[in-house]
């Protein structure tokens, strides 16, 4: 299960990567760092965190679940793609 979780993560934060950058010139700040929690952000600050490869799965997930709206208008996800995304947080809790 630890390699299927580490297996998400990366493709997570891959297709973050590629899609991003196009939603905000300060896609750092206003698509990542805005949209995590107080105490995920304060790990990013005090670790010094500046890509999303430094993120853990929980913070990834975050982040392309509180930019859902912005991917889906540019990609066209799969209606089904949400659901997943909240079964892999879900899991992920657990």
């Amino acid at each position: 299960m630890y390699d299927v979780l580490n297996d998400l993560g990366r493709n997570i934060q891959q297709f973050l990567e590629a899609v991003l950058p196009s939603c905000d010139g300060q896609w750092w700040d206003n698509c990542v760092l805005a949209h995590l929690t107080f105490q995920q952000r304060r790990v990013v600050e005090e670790k010094g965190v500046t890509s999303l490869t430094e993120l853990d799965l929980a913070g990834l997930l975050r982040v392309l679940d509180q930019n859902w709206h912005d991917i889906n208008t540019s990609r066209r996800m799969p209606f089904e793609a949400r659901n997943w995304l909240k079964e892999a947080q879900s899991i992920r809790n657990r």
